[in-house]
């Protein structure tokens, strides 16, 4: 059974992009962001700690709200804080020195954000460049403090090698699906385990992020849905064979 985490894939195309460091325009707020314990008890890896713990986190923690088309981080930034994903839909994507864009993944709610790869330097270095498609809220945590207080209490410990090995498998998925499916295998694997993009994305955005061309897109749901393994409606699609579906990219 393939990983249940949210899809990734490669594509490389050619886009305008900023190399510069000024945040991207954006769309203003226009939902209330949830609360800091409400962005707490969304985060998996902290919703189960005692209470007390949970206090003490609180002191070093604090959340940001970023509206639609703004950057969170450039590539090579250095922040000194951990980032968890509350709300919202964020891209993970690089660009290249002739400015083309290849977009890595998404990243949903309650999923690590940063990449922490050496615990011993404070600051945190940014694989990617990582943009809001949706309006999202962001757990900020001070990774200095964090790690201090992983040391007193070896269960949140646990927790954040939980939190960044999920991450770290996000990566390896990002690798199979691009070497081993098809296209069809790619919307198969989609439809299955990340079916809300289709009512929350475009199709030319989700063939873009398959790295198919929008027409092949339609051709493969078409398919799918003759063969009554889907049923589509404007901007949902539902899955009436599971089976059949997973045995496209098994």
């Amino acid at each position: 059974m393939p990983d249940m985490l949210s899809y990734a894939t490669i594509s490389n195309i050619s886009k305008d992009s900023s190399a510069g460091k000024e945040y991207m325009p954006a769309k203003s707020l226009s939902e209330n962001p949830p609360t800091l314990k409400q962005c707490m008890q969304q985060v998996t890896y902290f919703s189960s700690l005692p209470e007390k713990l949970y206090k003490q986190l609180l002191n070093f923690t604090t959340t940001k709200t970023i509206p639609s088309g703004s950057i969170l981080m450039y590539e090579n930034d250095e922040v000194d804080n951990i980032y968890f994903l509350c709300s919202g839909m964020l891209k993970v994507y690089k660009v290249d020195r002739f400015d083309h864009e290849t977009f890595l993944y998404h990243l949903m709610p309650g999923i690590v954000i940063s990449e922490l790869t050496d615990f011993s330097n404070d600051a945190v270095r940014c694989f990617s460049n990582i943009e809001a498609i949706e309006q999202s809220t962001i757990l900020v945590i001070q990774k200095a403090k964090l790690l201090k207080f992983c040391q007193l209490h070896p269960e949140l410990s646990h927790q954040l090698l939980v939190a960044f090995s999920q991450k770290s498998k996000l990566m390896q998925c990002l690798i199979n699906r691009e070497l081993v499916y098809d296209g069809a295998a790619k919307v198969a694997y989609t439809l299955l385990y990340e079916n809300e993009i289709f009512s929350r994305m475009k199709k030319q955005e989700i063939a873009y992020m398959l790295n198919i061309q929008p027409a092949t897109l339609s051709r493969i749901l078409k398919k799918f849905e003759r063969k009554g393994i889907i049923e589509m409606q404007t901007r949902t699609v539902t899955v009436m064979k599971s089976d059949e579906l997973e045995s496209v990219f098994l």
